[in-house]
């Protein structure tokens, strides 16, 4: 590899999700609550960001075949089930301590 020609690529789908869609499709995914907190943006945070994998398609002839949020997420839950085995039964009363505000 020493001198050899190298890139970096992105490797996303070039979708847009608010942090809302992820939070809501990752607790209908696992059938958890995930808690957190709606507030306003912090300043130097930016509005959006996305990742294309433009580069990744022209030089190595890739694309995302799996790129629906739900699926991510899915397949991301079952691969960390299996590798970490299935986690402690979902909370159905307060998800905990700080509960969850503005959900």
């Amino acid at each position: 590899l020493a001198g050899a020609d190298s890139a970096t690529s992105n490797l996303g789908t070039g979708s847009v999700a608010s942090v809302r869609e992820v939070i809501d499709t990752a607790q209908a995914v696992t059938g958890r609550r995930i808690c957190s907190v709606n507030a306003p943006r912090r300043e130097g945070d930016p509005a959006i960001l996305v990742a294309s994998s433009d580069q990744a398609r022209r030089h190595l002839g890739w694309a995302p075949q799996r790129s629906e949020l739900d699926t991510m997420l899915s397949d991301a839950w079952a691969w960390n089930r299996i590798r970490f085995g299935d986690p402690a039964p979902a909370r159905t009363a307060d998800a905990g301590p700080r509960g969850s505000q503005g959900a």
